[in-house]
């Protein structure tokens, strides 16, 4: 490689990053060429190693974690700096991240390609101006480190949000081990354990991500996501809480239904309109099979709180593009309504859990959630059947006697 066409001009070196700088790495067979490069762009304020082949550059890459980027000549002799581009690529994931700039004195639209498709972030072809290339390596070192950064505030999320999948499942342990006893005291306990799961839930995340935002320095759209997700923890404890007193309320020995004749498919319509309300933008779309003014026995206010509970958790589990199956009928024997969606099928824990007389428990607030909708069918004189159907998905189902 050619220094040829080099200009001495040094631009200043900006202002020292707290974390202790990523070193810049230069690769080139000739020896004037990496000295003049190495001393220039230290004056430049970086910090620089050297290497003339590339068996030799991933050596020093391998030894040292703080190299950031890689300034490289294509064109060496044994290996080129196309093959050790591919080699850093592959071996350095994003914690230890490593952006490459290549150099060419006989530059073609074919190198640059390859370069580009390996991961190369820049393309220099000579002869070059060293603040030209001061520039590129300060890109490669700024992008390496920013992907570093997102590694660090990634695993710092994901060891928060594992501790407390790991809260989760000792409450449920716990919840599980009370439904298995008898009597009014492990009644008690089970119900005490689902309140604080449904409480803890929402409010695990919340306090990670705020956390992240106090001890970790985050760019602007990291900021608002991290916003988003604390927006929605909040939100879901509130839901928590409402989900609660309506379950309170329905738990009154002296509750009776008001039971009067309601249009099943206005009770359907504006459940499922509050369900997409609550549900941050998802399409999804309501499939309705009803006979025309198929009316049900029913107290319309219960009804309405069942089947929020079951259409939140079925746009939930759905993915965008997917169909809500809702069949209501009404016929001399009783009532019937079934709520079938996409998604992952009810866990065995639930499908036992749904036959037990105290307060059953899941992730995702589907414990008091689906005690909620029981609670309901048992008023009425009636029973909720969960199934698994074929072809995919989860099936719930509400069978009512007529008054």
């Amino acid at each position: 490689m050619s220094d040829s066409g080099m200009s001495p001009t040094v631009p200043s070196a900006g202002p020292a990053s707290a974390e202790p700088p990523l070193k810049l790495l230069i690769v080139d067979d000739e020896p004037a060429v990496r000295e003049v490069l190495r001393l220039g762009l230290q004056a430049c304020g970086l910090s620089v190693m050297v290497a003339g082949t590339a068996d030799a550059a991933l050596d020093l890459v391998r030894a040292n974690p703080d190299i950031g980027a890689v300034m490289t000549d294509i064109r060496m002799p044994g290996r080129s700096g196309i093959d050790l581009l591919a080699d850093i690529t592959t071996e350095r994931t994003d914690p230890m991240a490593l952006e490459v700039v290549v150099i060419s004195g006989h530059g073609s639209l074919d190198q640059v390609a390859a370069a580009m498709r390996h991961g190369a972030v820049d393309f220099l072809a000579k002869p070059l101006r060293l603040q030209d290339a001061a520039a590129a390596a300060r890109r490669a070192l700024k992008r390496a480190a920013a992907r570093r950064d997102r590694a660090r505030r990634d695993a710092a999320l994901n060891l928060k949000l594992s501790a407390s999948q790991a809260t989760m499942e000792a409450w449920d342990a716990l919840l599980t081990a009370a439904l298995q006893d008898s009597g009014a005291a492990a009644a008690w306990s089970g119900m005490m354990n689902l309140l604080s799961h449904e409480l803890r839930t929402p409010l695990v995340p919340v306090l990670g991500y705020c956390e992240l935002l106090r001890d970790s320095p985050a760019d602007e759209a990291a900021a608002r996501f991290c916003i988003g997700e604390i927006t929605r923890g909040a939100h879901g404890v509130l839901s928590a809480v409402e989900r609660l007193e309506v379950f309170q309320r329905l738990s009154d020995p002296a509750l009776k239904p008001n039971r009067q004749r309601q249009l099943a498919t206005a009770l359907v319509e504006q459940a499922w309109q509050a369900a997409l309300d609550k549900s941050a933008g998802m399409q999804v779309s309501l499939r309705l099979e009803s006979a025309p003014g198929c009316e049900w026995d029913c107290d319309g206010r219960m009804l309405l709180s069942a089947l929020g509970e079951l259409l939140d958790n079925a746009i939930a589990e759905s993915s965008n593009g997917d169909a809500v199956v809702v069949v209501v009928r009404q016929d001399v024997a009783g009532s019937f309504l079934s709520v079938r969606r996409q998604g992952k099928a009810w866990s065995q824990a639930v499908l036992a859990a749904v036959e037990l007389t105290a307060p059953m428990g899941s992730h995702n607030s589907l414990g008091l959630s689906l005690s909620l909708v029981r609670r309901v069918a048992r008023l009425h004189g009636g029973t909720l059947l969960l199934q698994n159907p074929d072809g995919g998905g989860a099936l719930a189902s509400l069978t009512w006697p007529a008054a």
